[in-house]
């Protein structure tokens, strides 16, 4: 892994991104507890949740600053709520701000190992919402 340091120029798709983002934020603080979705079919049929189970509540609690209850709805719910929040901000915010960002480069290698990284994460936060079924 190599960081290096350039320029970024937000393209109009990148401000189109962020400012959805931004949006969502600001939808589930004005609307806590009042985003209601479909119910999950996984979970109405097995009684089982699927790996994305209480991220809306989760990304609700989070924009309430309520961070422990989000993490217990999902934590993968809390940690989108900041990874967007942070892109948001960085995309709108610092890259029009400074003159260079930080650009990370990863060998063939760790590129090839991410999309194993990302499933072990999803298998891990969907054992753990296994684990508190009765909870949720």
């Amino acid at each position: 892994m190599k960081i290096t340091w350039k320029k970024f120029i937000p393209l109009t798709v990148h401000k189109i991104y962020a400012a959805m983002g931004l949006s969502l934020v600001v939808l589930a603080t004005l609307q806590p507890g009042q985003l209601q979705l479909l119910s999950c079919p996984l979970l109405r049929n097995l009684h089982l949740p699927c790996p994305s189970c209480g991220m809306t509540r989760s990304f609700t609690a989070f924009a309430r600053l309520d961070i422990a209850i989000a993490f217990h709805y999902n934590p993968l719910g809390a940690l989108l709520f900041l990874l967007i929040l942070f892109l948001a901000l960085y995309v709108l915010v610092l890259a029009p701000l400074l003159p260079k960002m930080p650009h990370l480069h990863l060998s063939h290698k760790e590129n090839k190992s991410l999309p194993w990284i990302g499933a072990l994460i999803l298998i891990s936060n969907w054992l753990y919402l296994i684990s508190i079924r009765g909870e949720l």
